[in-house]
């Protein structure tokens, strides 16, 4: 008897499409159990990673839950952190943490975060941070972007997936996060193919051949003019390139190392 109540409730777990996981997350989202809801649709993510179109939508559920605001009190700290962000960076973090108290592993906050510490040079706090998050949601735009940002600071290993790198839908932003993980690894002679194919996508922007200089260097290989064309476009005023979202490790930090 033990048995066939567990063959049942088995063939039932089994029967379960994304769809009814994607209910039974929001139900949990709606008692304000973000981990129990993030946690089952990162699973189910993991056993549909063959079926794009199914894990496409638990990802976007994932993001909604994740970044979903649970109280009045988190939607007020939040916007008193991103007030201050800019001029206050630091006073912005501590808000911006208080929020995550009462927003428990929210990783909107949580991203905002690391952020700021980046704003502030600080890349082990963000990267730090940014673990956090990824352990809750590996699939976060905002988080592998600036995770690559991290480890681009730090010189330490990144290895994204396939189902990552996909995440960030397949623009410039994938491109970035190729080519830190192929400077953090010393994979020059990929990397400068692939900066190849980016620069021709994205001419005006700087972070390309800033990458392709490097890898050119750690190939012995002249890296002069991609240097020029870095420091042209670090420091042109103007551009016909939209400014790019959680875009901090750039000209300005390179500059200076």
């Amino acid at each position: 008897m033990i048995l066939l109540i567990f063959l049942f409730a088995f063939s039932a777990t089994v029967q379960e499409n994304h769809e009814d996981i994607i209910k039974k997350a929001q139900t949990l989202a709606l008692q304000r159990d973000r981990e129990k809801a993030l946690q089952i649709l990162r699973f189910s993510v993991e056993k549909e990673n063959q079926n794009k179109a199914a894990a496409k939508k638990l990802v976007s559920s994932m993001n909604k839950i994740g970044e979903m605001l649970f109280t009045e009190k988190g939607q007020q700290l939040l916007e008193t952190a991103e007030s201050l962000v800019a001029n206050d960076t630091k006073q912005a973090i501590d808000v911006y943490k208080e929020a995550l108290k009462i927003e428990e592993g929210n990783v909107l906050i949580e991203a905002r975060i690391a952020r700021a510490h980046m704003l502030l040079d600080e890349c082990d706090s963000a990267a730090s941070q940014l673990e956090s998050l990824l352990s809750n949601h590996p699939w976060h735009e905002a988080g592998l972007f600036l995770q690559a940002q991290a480890s681009v600071c730090k010189k330490s290993i990144f290895i994204p997936n396939s189902m990552q790198i996909a995440a960030v839908g397949g623009g410039l932003e994938s491109f970035y996060i190729i080519a830190a993980s192929l400077y953090v690894n010393k994979e020059y002679a990929k990397l400068v193919k692939e900066m190849d194919i980016a620069i021709k996508k994205f001419p005006e922007f700087s972070e390309f051949y800033w990458f392709r200089s490097e890898a050119s260097a750690g190939l012995s290989q002249d890296n002069s003019k991609d240097i020029e064309k870095y420091n042209e476009l670090c420091n042109s005023k103007s551009s016909s390139l939209p400014p790019i979202k959680n875009l901090v490790y750039s000209c300005k930090n390179k500059e200076s190392e």
